[in-house]
């Protein structure tokens, strides 16, 4: 039977090394085999909740334990999580990473509601400034969908510095709209001037989400024309399934084919790589702990 460690190592993101100087850190593995300028950056979209969810297998109380779980199983460091309902969801994630730091504004008015939170360990990195603005026409209008979108959709960033380096970095974190073909591409040229208002000298930039399109749409282009797209980057081929968004479903059918979850960054390969890059369709008690699956990948900050 096939294992945990033996699933890791197929992986490809873990070498036997480091395995071997694993240690856990309120339960959560921090691996420290790695060189001081590697972290583990992952992206999952968890399924929105705002408690009314009674599918079994499919409540927060069940699933979030199981999110916890294959963050530590694979150790992320810093996460872009979609589809956090701010009321609901993101106090149990808190009380479920003790470790790690929170960032965000949900989308609806009073930056409420549903958002894309960052999360972040506290004993790697530094959390030097942070905010949000709405994907819109006017991005300080919270609450207000812009061009063709269905809804309201918010983009959360933060600055960061790696502690064992003193290197900054650019956090961004988002979900692009599911029915609006012209906003999708407006909110993410959006994003890319955010981006290249912010950077300084130097400073690398990520984004991570849900983009709710394949990578030949109009909108990863869009991102292409600024990011490294980490799935066309990594050092070594992508590991896991061809789809992000499972549905639900542990045989694909609808979702078969759907990898709409990305992470991106900064179009310098001098200073930022991808080691490995893996989409996770871990199940716990025979159920996913979401409709989407995670992306996590070994990032090295030269």
């Amino acid at each position: 039977m096939e294992t945990k460690h033996d699933r890791l190592l197929g992986l490809g993101i873990l070498t036997v090394a480091s395995l071997s100087l694993a240690v856990s850190v309120f339960g959560c593995k921090l691996w420290t085999g790695t060189p001081a300028t590697e972290f583990r950056l992952a992206s999952y979209n968890i399924k929105q909740d705002d408690g009314q969810e009674t599918t079994p297998g499919r409540t927060w109380a069940e699933r979030l334990p199981k999110i916890r779980q294959i963050a530590c199983d694979y150790s992320f460091d810093i996460v872009g999580f979609q589809e956090v309902v701010r009321e609901y969801q993101l106090d149990g994630l808190k009380k479920a990473f003790p470790e790690f730091g929170f960032i965000g504004s949900g989308r609806d008015a009073g930056q409420k509601g549903e958002g894309a939170f960052i999360m972040y360990r506290k004993s790697m990195f530094d959390l030097l400034k942070d905010g949000a603005f709405m994907l819109g026409e006017d991005p300080d209008g919270w609450g207000r969908k812009g061009w063709d979108a269905m809804c309201p959709r918010v983009c959360n960033w933060g600055l960061f510095r790696q502690k064992a380096t003193g290197r900054k970095f650019l956090f961004f974190n988002t979900h692009l709209d599911h029915m609006g073909k012209v906003a999708r591409v407006k909110e993410m040229e959006l994003v890319i001037a955010r981006a290249k208002a912010m950077s300084e000298e130097g400073t690398l930039a990520f984004l991570t989400g849900d983009m709710n399109v394949p990578v030949t749409a109009a909108a990863i282009k869009t991102a292409e024309t600024y990011f490294d797209n980490a799935f066309k980057v990594t050092q070594t081929p992508r590991r896991g399934p061809d789809r992000s968004w499972n549905n639900w479903e542990v045989e694909a059918k609808r979702s078969r084919g759907a990898l709409i979850d990305y992470i991106f960054l900064s179009r310098r390969p001098d200073l930022v790589q991808v080691k490995d890059l893996a989409v996770l369709d871990d199940r716990y008690d025979g159920f996913y702990p979401s409709d989407h699956f995670p992306l996590v990948a070994t990032i090295d900050m030269k």
